[in-house]
């Protein structure tokens, strides 16, 4: 559309990474983007950069926490392993979550 009219859109149902990415493979600068465009396109990539980087960080610490985690494939390991999740991550299973809930009761009370 830019090369017929001379003048970039971006829709807004499009996501705004994958018009970056359209937009670098082209070499077109996205300072070119009319500013009824631009309103809307630097806040949707900023958002979706920040989840991206977000996104890495979450799953760098899920990577950590499985490596601290990790007891080995031995029987004693795979014990270990399901009584630490069992006690500190209640959503791995509905027993995880029944031993939360008693858990906290018992402190409530």
């Amino acid at each position: 559309h830019f090369h017929r009219t001379g003048s970039l859109h971006f829709e807004e149902e499009m996501c705004a990474l994958v018009f970056k990415t359209d937009l670098d493979y082209w070499g077109i600068d996205e300072l070119l983007m009319e500013p009824c465009c631009a309103l809307k396109y630097y806040p949707d990539i900023e958002l979706c950069v920040n989840e991206l980087a977000g996104e890495e960080k979450s799953k760098a610490k899920q990577n950590q926490r499985d490596i601290d985690e990790n007891f080995g494939d031995h029987y004693p390991g795979k014990l270990r392993k399901m009584l630490w999740n069992l006690t500190e991550y209640p959503e791995t299973s509905k027993a995880a979550q029944i031993m939360a809930f008693s858990s906290l009761g018992l402190v409530i009370i």
